[in-house]
């Protein structure tokens, strides 16, 4: 059986909208790579963020606040995210 994969999308700039340091580290991950897989993300977030937690529980913590204020998607899917165009090969 094949397993969801979960894909961070970067969706808009916070402006002057104040974030906690980990968040924010979460966030200037997920926006200089537009779209991140989770497993990526983790590893990201393990060199990246500086703290005592996991990695996977900063990540499940911060999400939610930074769903709340729309400035990343969360994509749950079964099929792998289309990155390239399939008839040229350039970026899409």
């Amino acid at each position: 059986m094949l397993r969801p994969r979960k894909y961070y999308i970067w969706r808009s700039n916070p402006g002057n909208v104040p974030l906690p340091k980990q968040a924010r580290a979460l966030f200037n991950i997920i926006r200089e790579r537009k779209y991140i897989e989770y497993a990526d993300l983790v590893k990201e977030v393990i060199v990246e963020v500086k703290t005592r937690q996991q990695a996977t529980r900063i990540i499940t913590y911060y999400t939610g606040h930074l769903l709340r204020r729309k400035l990343i998607d969360v994509l749950t899917t079964y099929n792998s995210l289309i990155k390239n165009c399939p008839h040229c090969g350039g970026d899409i």
